[in-house]
């Protein structure tokens, strides 16, 4: 927005005093920034809005432990501007610090120049130990067919995980899950990552294998696309390579 300042100048002679008025025109560049938006540890930082739309949250994504009981506080700064700038819940994805599971929470923050970042967060609650790690390279077995499809489970953050092809049958279907105790996993309802399904799937009966030597990871997923395809009740199970 310009700014007009009125600029007063005199000059002063014998006999006479004369003042001569000049308008300059003064215009400020506002620098483009994003707010970086935190939550116990993990960040994002802002796209711009046509992104946001575009992409459906992509690039803006985070993924964040919560030990049982644990609030979540998010907070956002600028540092372009060098300001903590206000952060908005808008969906806490029915977040209970105290019920393990896998949350989705959206927040959003605005700087002073109507910058602003949109970011998702997977939060999981979990009674696991830092030191448990199921992530590695999986083959998958469905209804007692072995697939020759490799499969990428990685740990996010403790208990925290994401699945690179939950139906391990080359659909590229990925997707987050949570270790929630010893011998449970749980995907909670939510939209796939790779943006392939047009509702949300989650998970029944998710357990977690690690006797006999080998680590075995088996759920039911709850879809009407992915029942249509594979039948209502289909088990998937996922052994990792040792």
């Amino acid at each position: 927005m310009n700014k007009y300042f009125l600029l007063f100048t005199c000059v002063f002679t014998i006999g006479m005093v004369g003042c001569k008025k000049d308008r300059d025109m003064v215009s400020s560049v506002q620098p483009v920034s994003f707010p970086t938006i935190s939550l116990l540890g993990a960040s994002v930082t802002g796209v711009s809005i046509e992104d946001y739309y575009l992409e459906s949250f992509d690039g803006t994504t985070a993924f964040v432990n919560g030990a049982p009981g644990q609030q979540l506080a998010p907070t956002a700064y600028d540092s372009v501007l060098g300001e903590s700038v206000a952060v908005v819940e808008y969906n806490n994805g029915g977040y209970d610090g105290n019920t393990p599971g896998l949350y989705i929470v959206d927040y959003s923050a605005r700087n002073r120049n109507g910058y602003f970042t949109l970011a998702r967060f997977y939060a999981a609650v979990t009674d696991v130990s830092p030191g448990v790690d199921l992530s590695g390279t999986y083959y998958g077995i469905i209804d007692g067919d072995t697939l020759a499809q490799e499969v990428e489970i990685t740990k996010e953050a403790t208990g925290l995980y994401q699945h690179s092809d939950i139906t391990g049958d080359e659909t590229g279907l990925a997707g987050v899950f949570v270790h929630v105790n010893n011998n449970q996993i749980v995907f909670s309802p939510q939209p796939d990552l790779s943006h392939m399904l047009s509702g949300t799937f989650s998970s029944s009966g998710g357990t977690v294998d690690t006797t006999g030597g080998q680590t075995v990871i088996t759920y039911q997923l709850v879809n009407d696309e992915i029942n249509d395809i594979y039948g209502s009740g289909t088990v998937f199970r996922f052994v990792r390579q040792e």
